[in-house]
């Protein structure tokens, strides 16, 4: 009730987020199924996570037979959210960390799974669900220090298009970068399409520089609202090559002037590039959904 209060009050927004990516995507096809259960393969670990399928299995195929009320709770809570998030990876990318909703009530179902391996042994039943998981527990906990490493210490650099924890390398170096070019444009607030990139630029750098994401405003709705008079002195606009987002920038200013290309980097390696340009003049509402 919470969720639809604040959505009939905020033009929906939220609801119009989540349904539209529905209907975004490519046609039919399988990589991304294939993705998703990898990605759910590595997070949960592949023994906890095969356990977890296995217990699925049984609460599922026990509801047709009789209902016990806690396997149809814990059968609510996974097989709709699964089943849309399969539906999902047939035209279009689920991200790993979608399903988190998903993952305690899955835990539960590789506990359920090595309970019923102790129950199917009439020897040594105890001991082999006991060893089981040990070993659970052991490859989890191992493949998330490796996470936790790699995320620190990285094995390898890779760009942040094909691995996530490079999000959050270089940045202060990158952020010194864009300080000394707004610096020199004469440029006195920072500009981005990004909720992502907003947050690393007003985290490193100065508090009295103004950030502005320029899109998505319902994000910021908690925060003071934006002085206007902010846009008589031009802006610096900084966002990844790949979502220049510039025809909405020249709908907005008359003056949108390429500064700059920069990369981002850790260790000599570059993780991302952006490109800067300089806006002056706007012709309307800067800030804007």
């Amino acid at each position: 009730m919470p969720v639809v209060i604040w959505n009939s009050t905020h033009e929906w927004a939220s609801f119009a987020r989540q349904f539209g990516r529905v209907v975004k995507g490519e046609g039919i096809t399988l990589k991304y199924l294939v993705e998703v259960v990898g990605a759910y393969l590595a997070l949960a670990s592949p023994i906890i996570a095969i356990l977890a399928l296995a217990g699925c299995h049984r609460v599922t195929r026990a509801l047709l037979t009789a209902i016990d009320p806690a396997r149809l709770l814990l059968a609510a809570g996974i097989l709709p959210l699964a089943t849309y998030f399969l539906l999902h990876a047939l035209h279009s990318r689920v991200q790993p960390n979608w399903m988190a909703p998903l993952y305690p009530l899955l835990a539960i179902c590789a506990a359920l799974a090595v309970e019923h391996v102790g129950r199917g042994r009439p020897r040594n039943g105890d001991r082999h669900a006991s060893r089981l998981t040990e070993w659970a527990a052991a490859a989890g906990f191992c493949l998330s220090a490796l996470l936790y490493w790699h995320a620190v210490r990285p094995l390898v650099v890779l760009p942040e298009t094909q691995d996530p924890t490079s999000q959050m390398r270089g940045w202060s170096t990158f952020v010194g970068e864009v300080e000394r070019l707004k610096q020199s444009s004469g440029a006195c607030w920072i500009a981005t399409a990004s909720y992502a990139t907003a947050a690393q630029l007003a985290y490193n750098l100065p508090p009295a520089i103004p950030v502005l994401q320029l899109t998505e405003r319902i994000r910021y709705a908690h925060l003071p609202r934006i002085d206007a008079s902010l846009f008589g002195c031009q802006g610096l606009y900084v966002e990844l090559e790949r979502r220049p987002f510039l025809a909405t920038l020249r709908a907005r200013f008359s003056e949108v002037v390429e500064l700059a290309h920069l990369r981002r980097t850790y260790g000599g390696e570059p993780v991302a590039h952006y490109v800067l340009y300089r806006l002056a003049r706007p012709t309307g509402a800067v800030l804007s959904d």
